[in-house]
């Protein structure tokens, strides 16, 4: 009995009895000579009573049978729909629309249903870090492409930052921010050019198939309602950016086209490139707020069965 036929002589071996013997019941050399075992001691197979596959360890027959009690009795995590919200939840904040098709079962859960899990305690490195990763990278990176598109040089920030314990100590820390700041410089030159002629903030409120939506359109320019973060775009970015789009869109009407442009790095041949994404005019946008309203209504009662990258990725299959 062997669990893996890794033994060069012994895969010969096997070779050469299967081109001429069999067994009674029509079975190949391999199949009856060679016993697969399950992976782990617990695993329902050993306690079946097939032949080959014994065990007379209790506490793994225990936990064979709990394996196999537990997939009977598992009850549905959502066994049927919640009864419709209240009126008031038919007055909706464009932000809250937004965060609602980034993720809809958490929002379901945290604020219909008041459900907020525990967030995992911060922890204490070990070592002194000498690199800066993750989300504090990206933070640090942010921070510094806002300061520069309002035309604060990244290398004035050093000071301040280095003060701020942001950087690891040392030449090391240094040559980390050279590095930032030249990415920052380099994304905030091929930019700033899409932010030229700022406008000031626009409130909205809409009615659409008997929802309010309301908000705040604070990211437009005299060319289009831009987007932009120095990080890979993801595809919850291209969601808030249309239905943001779809409401400037619809605001504004027909008569008076709009367009929005969403600016990040998306990765091509093992690099982090520069990028940019334009949604252009939208003859029918009020109606497909109107529809993205409905499935957020039925989200409010059942988890919607949307994961925004998935989808991304069927559809270029598609």
């Amino acid at each position: 009995r062997y669990t893996e036929l890794t033994y060069q002589p012994m895969r010969e071996l096997l070779d050469y009895l299967g081109q001429g013997f069999r067994g009674p019941d029509g079975t190949t050399a391999r199949q009856a000579v060679v016993t697969v075992h399950p992976l782990q001691p617990f695993s329902p197979r050993q306690f079946r009573g097939e032949a080959r596959l014994f065990s007379y360890a209790d506490d793994a027959c225990q936990a064979a049978r709990n394996l196999i009690l537990r997939r009977e009795v598992v009850p549905e995590r959502f066994p049927g729909p919640l009864a419709e919200p209240d009126a008031d939840w038919r007055r909706v904040d464009l932000d809250d629309l937004c965060r609602f098709f980034g993720n809809p079962c958490q929002y379901l859960l945290t604020r219909r249903l008041g459900v907020v899990l525990p967030e995992e305690g911060e922890r204490v490195e070990e070592v002194e870090s000498l690199t800066i990763e993750g989300l504090e990278r990206y933070q640090l990176r942010q921070d510094l492409l806002e300061r520069r598109l309002r035309g604060r040089p990244p290398a004035e920030l050093f000071e301040a930052v280095r003060a701020a314990g942001r950087l690891p100590h040392g030449r090391i820390g240094e040559r980390a921010f050279e590095r930032l700041a030249q990415a920052v410089e380099s994304f905030a030159r091929r930019t700033e050019g899409y932010l030229e002629g700022g406008m000031e903030p626009v409130e909205l409120e809409l009615s659409l198939s008997g929802f309010t939506l309301s908000g705040r359109l604070d990211t437009l320019c005299r060319q289009a309602q831009v987007f932009h973060r120095l990080a890979r775009l993801r595809q919850k970015d291209f969601l808030v950016a249309w239905i943001r789009h779809l409401a400037w869109s619809a605001l504004r009407g027909a008569d008076a086209p709009s367009e929005t442009v969403v600016i990040g790095l998306t990765r091509k041949a093992k690099e982090d490139i520069w990028s940019a994404w334009r949604f252009g005019p939208v003859v029918d946008a009020s109606q497909i707020l109107g529809h993205l309203l409905g499935l957020y209504w039925q989200g409010l009662c059942r988890p919607l069965p949307l994961f925004p990258e998935s989808s991304r990725k069927c559809a270029q299959l598609l």
